[in-house]
């Protein structure tokens, strides 16, 4: 256990710990170790408040502005120096040169490249650790130079392919030259190194060709199958099972765009707006029915629903009488990561679209009572409260469940 200091003892130990001249100074009444106390600046005079132990352990005895400037100059490595840093870096025979522009190990300064004499920008602890002295189309270049390959070696991997070159093998794999296409005989430009790196046939044909020859697993017939079992009405052409096609909506008849895999694994045969009907929770839907009896209001459940708002591209659960409500689930929206992010942004976009925001927490089928409902509306909202949130038993004891794990 340690012993509480006296009012003494405590500015006297602040007192002794010195820093680059200055020394501490507490202003408050001392009650302990943990508590947060106001202290003098002794460089500028201003006032910052701070924990005692953290002003003992860090010598914290400046303010921020003045930690700032002293750190600042102490990790900032003088302009001479980089210039004796880069200089020694040499790699092939070439070493590196620093021109201006220096601001930080982190901020991009200009240098010039030992090849061609042209300046470029980089940040200096990229130059240092990666010794990266050369400029982009000249290290480019270096790079390349290295992948060469013989003659007999091109002639081979040609024949493994049925490639068929026109000109002769160049001075590396990424100097591009003239090809023959296998299928229509016309000529196009490719490197080696695209022809012998991918493993698919297009590649020694030219870029018509390829196009009409991509590989599609199902056939016309077994689409329109497949369309027939699921229900869907396609319109547009079948080029694949992962290339978007048009379809027409069983409920309201307007085409929207869509995977055919999509179409089949998940029967997603409707538009997105009558497709949410399906997503709406059945919590939302009972919330709805308390609101109205609530506020006297009738219409139909779609006008209230997954409504859309400016500035959010997604929809909101309940739009009723200029309020905004969410319903939340505890794994969506606290134990998920995004969760969390995303509540903040859409509560920016709710007020400043002119709503006012009720978010119920809820973990399960739990759901507030009209009394919880009637304080909310009647009672805060009506005081000038933009924003408010009713969290439920049920959403506590799964934190608590979260927590002991």
């Amino acid at each position: 256990m340690t012993t509480k200091l006296t009012q003494q003892e405590a500015e006297l130990k602040i007192a002794n710990i010195q820093r680059d001249g200055y020394c501490g100074k507490l202003i408050d009444v001392y009650n302990g170790n943990h508590g947060k106390y106001r202290f003098e600046c002794q460089k500028c005079g201003n006032v910052f408040i701070r924990e005692f132990n953290h002003v003992c352990s860090d010598k914290a005895i400046f303010c921020l502005e003045c930690a700032k400037i002293l750190w600042g100059k102490k990790s900032r490595i003088k302009d001479s120096e980089i210039k004796k840093r880069i200089a020694n870096i040499k790699v092939d025979g070439y070493s590196g040169k620093y021109l201006r522009g220096y601001c930080g190990l982190q901020k991009s300064a200009w240098f010039k490249c030992p090849i061609c004499q042209k300046e470029f920008r980089r940040r200096p602890d990229d130059v240092i650790h990666w010794k990266l002295i050369f400029c982009k189309p000249c290290g480019i270049k270096r790079r390349t130079i290295g992948h060469t390959m013989s003659q007999k070696r091109f002639e081979e991997k040609c024949k493994k392919i049925g490639a068929i070159p026109l000109e002769p093998y160049g001075k590396n794999v990424e100097q591009k030259i003239k090809w023959k296409c296998t299928q229509c005989g016309k000529s196009y430009n490719k490197t080696p190194h695209e022809i012998f790196g991918s493993k698919s046939l297009c590649t020694t044909m030219c870029i018509d060709c390829s196009r009409n020859n991509r590989p599609i697993r199902t056939s016309l017939q077994e689409a329109e199958n497949r369309d027939k079992q699921v229900g869907a009405i396609p319109i547009g052409k079948f080029r694949g099972t992962n290339y978007n096609r048009k379809y027409q909506c069983t409920k309201c008849g307007k085409t929207f765009m869509r995977q055919p895999d999509c179409v089949w694994r998940l029967k997603q045969i409707d538009c997105l707006k009558c497709s949410r009907q399906y997503l709406i929770s059945s919590g939302a839907k009972k919330i709805l029915h308390i609101l109205k009896n609530i506020l006297q209001i009738n219409g139909d459940d779609e006008d209230f629903l997954e409504q859309r708002i400016p500035g959010w591209q997604g929809g909101i659960d309940i739009l009723i009488d200029n309020i905004a409500i969410e319903f939340d689930g505890y794994y969506w929206h606290r134990q998920h990561q995004n969760g969390i992010k995303r509540e903040k942004r859409k509560d920016k976009a709710i007020i400043k679209a002119g709503y006012k925001r009720l978010r119920i927490r809820s973990c399960g089928i739990e759901i507030p009572t009209e009394d919880q409902l009637r304080k909310v509306l009647f009672n805060h909202f009506q005081h000038g409260y933009n924003k408010w949130t009713i969290t439920l038993p049920s959403w506590k004891q799964a934190e608590k469940k979260h927590q002991d794990q």
